[in-house]
C-alpha cells in the first residue's frame, strides 16, 4: 500500500508509504488539506532492524518531522525478546516509558522512567480499543505489540495492513490454505476468526499463543509457530550445533548456488534453526518435516533422529525458500526451485559423490515439499 485518501466533507488527508527492497515500510509523508489549504504536513523515517533476537524487522528509530511547524520528533526504541522501552525527544525535551504486556502480547500499561503509569490501555478481541483514543497515545505499538497507524486506522504488520475494525487485511493472503482447517483458505481474515488464540506479526503467518504464570514476575507468554502446512501448534528449542554444522557442510557439499547462498545466511547468523518435537506418521503427519516463521526454520526431531546431514539440509532447505531471505517465494515457485537441488542431490548419489544407504536414498525421495 503506497497511497491512502480519506475525504471527509471539506477535509482531505494524504498520506504517503515508501518501502525498501525487503517490503518493510521505510517512510511516510502525511498532509491534511482543507478548503483546499494546506493544514499540517509531516514525514516519517523509520530505521529498522531485520536482524533482531524476535524474527521480525523490528522499528529502532522513528524521526517525524512537522514540515509547516518545523518541529522534529525523535522515538528510539530498546529491543529484546519484546520492545522494551522507547525514548522520545521533542523540542529539546527527553521522555523514557516503559512497555508492560499482557498474555497476548499487547501493551497495557505504558509505564515513565519513575515507574508511575503513564497510560493504561485496553482491546476487544479484535485489537479495536476501548477507552482511550489510538491517536492520542504516547506509543504507537499498541495491540499485540505491533504499530498501529492511526492516521489510516490499521495496524502495520509487515506483508499487510491489518484493520481491526473488520478484522481483515488490506490485501490478499498469498498462502493457498490448509485442508484440514477451512478458515485457512480465507485470503483476508485475520488470525483465522480466532485472535484470542492467534497472533500474526507479519501478515502472512499466524501464530498459536500459549499462556503460563510465572509466580516471580506474573502473567508472561510464549509464542509457538502455528505451522501452515501441519495445522498444528508447536514447541521448539535452537537446533543443537553440531546438527547447524551438518546442516551447513551438507548445503556446501549439494553445490547449488541457492543451496550455497542458505548456507552462507546460516553463517552469518540471517537464518535461525529450531528443533521441534514432531508428531509423526501415526497421528497423520506424513510431511511431518519442518515449518518456518519469519526468518526462523523450524526442523522435526524426526529428521534429526534420521542422521542423515542431506535430508536435514534438503528438508531445511525447503522451507528456507518461503523466509525473507529465501525470497519469499511461493509454494509453486518453492516447488520449482526445490526440484533441481534434489535431483542434483539423486545425481550425486547415483555418482557415488553422495554415499547413502538404501533408508537415507528413501528418506530423502520422500520428503515432499509442497504442503498437503
Amino acid at each position: 500500500m503506497s497511497l491512502v485518501t480519506i475525504i471527509s466533507g471539506n477535509r482531505t488527508e494524504i498520506t504517503k508509504y515508501k518501502y525498501g527492497t525487503d517490503g518493510i515500510r521505510v517512510s511516510a509523508e502525511h498532509e491534511v488539506w482543507e478548503d483546499g489549504e494546506l493544514k499540517s504536513k509531516t514525514k516519517t523515517e523509520y530505521l529498522n532492524d531485520p536482524l533482531n533476537i524476535t524474527g521480525y524487522s523490528q522499528v529502532l528509530k522513528q524521526t517525524e518531522t512537522d514540515i509547516v511547524a518545523n518541529e522534529e520528533t525523535v522515538t528510539t526504541y530498546l529491543i529484546g525478546h519484546q520492545r522494551i522501552s522507547q525514548i522520545v525527544v521533542k523540542n529539546g525535551t527527553e521522555q523514557e516509558y516503559y512497555f508492560t504486556f499482557d498474555g497476548h502480547g499487547s501493551t497495557r500499561v505504558l509505564l515513565d522512567f519513575a515507574g508511575a503509569i503513564a497510560q493504561l490501555y485496553s482491546f476487544d478481541a479484535y485489537g479495536n480499543a476501548i477507552g482511550f483514543n489510538p491517536a492520542e497515545t504516547l506509543t504507537e505499538f499498541l495491540y499485540s505489540g505491533e504499530q498501529f497507524d492511526s492516521k489510516i486506522g490499521q495496524q502495520y504488520l509487515r506483508q499487510r495492513y491489518y484493520d481491526p475494525t473488520t478484522g481483515r487485511f488490506n490485501r490478499l493472503d498469498p498462502f493457498f490454505g490448509n485442508i484440514s482447517d477451512p478458515l485457512s483458505f480465507h485470503k483476508y481474515l485475520y488470525c483465522i476468526a480466532d485472535p484470542n488464540n492467534y497472533t500474526d506479526p507479519n501478515g502472512d503467518h499466524y501464530w498459536y499463543l500459549l499462556f503460563f504464570v510465572a509466580a516471580a514476575t506474573g502473567a508472561v507468554f510464549l509464542l509457538r509457530p502455528f505451522f501452515q502446512n501441519t495445522g498444528k501448534q508447536i514447541d521448539s528449542q535452537p537446533m543443537p550445533s553440531k546438527d547447524i554444522e551438518s546442516c551447513k557442510k551438507a548445503l556446501y557439499n549439494i553445490g547449488h548456488e541457492r543451496t550455497t547462498a542458505f548456507a552462507r545466511d546460516i553463517e552469518d547468523g540471517l537464518i535461525l534453526i529450531n528443533v521441534f518435537q514432531g508428531l509423526g506418521t501415526e497421528q497423520g503427519m506424513q510431511n511431518d518435516f519442518g515449518g518456518f516463521s519469519g526468518n526462523t526454520i523450524y526442523i522435526s526431531n524426526n529428521v534429526l533422529a534420521q542422521e542423515n546431514s542431506i535430508a536435514l539440509a534438503l528438508v531445511a532447505f525447503a522451507e528456507f525458500q518461503h523466509t525473507p531471505q529465501g525470497g519469499k517465494l511461493n509454494e509453486q515457485n518453492a516447488q520449482t526451485e526445490f526440484d533441481p537441488v534434489r535431483q542434483m542431490i539423486l545425481k550425486k548419489i547415483e555418482d557415488k559423490q553422495i554415499i547413502l544407504n538404501e533408508e537415507q536414498i528413501k528418506f530423502i525421495r520422500s520428503i515432499n515439499h509442497v504442503h498437503k
